[in-house]
């Protein structure tokens, strides 16, 4: 009997044979220039990783398959990360891919660069992943590192990281890739200096990032916070520091030690506070509201909701 040949098991067996690491070895008739045997690895590659972060496969074993054909595994857990590192760029397209394309050598040639990185560039942001073998916080100092790199390889202060959540599964990479776009802008906003934001680490800002009722959004600051924020502009106060500090705190005495001013002081505010805002201090539900104003600001532009 003739053994069974399907268009899958050729493909499969072509992806194999160009991207094998011995083929350089290997005696040919026509001997294929490495360049370009390098180049049809790193479109497979990001053929493939684009599949992943769409979620374009449809099974385990399809996934399985195509990461053995070019010698991945998809089992250990993984972390997608999205870097911005350009910021604005004044001399077109052309000029700012090259920069993209350089800021990604230098981060994946960085000797504290993740083990088995990949990367890829997709839109304005260099897109990572990698195994998830460090903490977070060992995360922290080692994109720090890279990001000091880059800032001084390019000339250039920006570097903006966000991480998405360790994969369990294949079809975690979809979510890892969202869940990570969504620190990065989220990171921007509250880090103007340049962090690395992890997603998991991001509490409520994650759940007011999608709310798709931006309108909802602004009347919630207006019936909350804003008026406070009107009155600090118009007298220069410093009420929303204030009341800030109070509802992280709940704790009168500290949060007077933390601003440094008498306790007095600090209830003659609160009291201000609670006059214009119109809402009790003493209550739960109330200072939750006013907290949630809070963060919605902290995000949000209330004049671009």
């Amino acid at each position: 009997l003739q053994p069974k040949i399907t268009f899958g098991k050729v493909t499969r067996a072509i992806l194999d044979f160009l991207t094998r690491d011995t083929m350089s070895r290997i005696e040919l008739p026509i001997l294929l220039p490495q360049r370009l045997l390098d180049n049809r690895r790193s479109g497979i590659l990001e053929e493939f990783f684009d599949d992943l972060l769409n979620g374009n496969f449809h099974s385990y074993n399809e996934a399985l398959a195509r990461a053995g054909s070019i010698g991945l595994g998809i089992s250990s857990p993984y972390r997608v990360a999205v870097v911005d590192a350009v910021g604005e760029v004044q001399g077109g397209d052309t000029l700012y891919m090259d920069i993209l394309q350089e800021t990604r050598k230098l981060i994946v040639s960085h000797p504290f660069a993740p083990k088995n990185i990949h990367s890829r560039i997709r839109g304005n942001h260099i897109v990572l992943i990698y195994v998830a073998e460090h903490a977070k916080s060992e995360e922290q100092t080692l994109f720090r590192n890279i990001g000091n790199t880059v800032a001084e390889g390019m000339n250039r202060g920006d570097f903006y990281v966000g991480i998405g959540k360790t994969t369990n599964n294949w079809q975690d990479f979809k979510d890892s890739y969202s869940q990570a776009l969504t620190a990065l802008e989220i990171g921007k906003t509250l880090f103007p200096s340049g962090k690395v934001a992890h997603y998991e680490d991001l509490g409520l800002y994650r759940i007011l990032c999608q709310i798709k009722n931006k309108k909802a959004l602004k009347d919630f600051m207006e019936e909350t916070v804003l008026p406070l924020v009107e009155y600090d502009a118009r007298h220069k106060g410093v009420l929303c520091r204030t009341l800030r500090a109070f509802l992280e705190s709940g704790n009168q005495q500290e949060t007077a030690d933390k601003l440094i001013i008498h306790r007095q002081t600090l209830g003659y505010r609160l009291r201000k506070i609670a006059e214009i805002v119109r809402k009790d201090l003493n209550s739960p539900k109330d200072r939750f509201d006013l907290y949630m104003g809070l963060l919605i600001m902290d995000i949000f532009d209330p004049d671009h909701l």
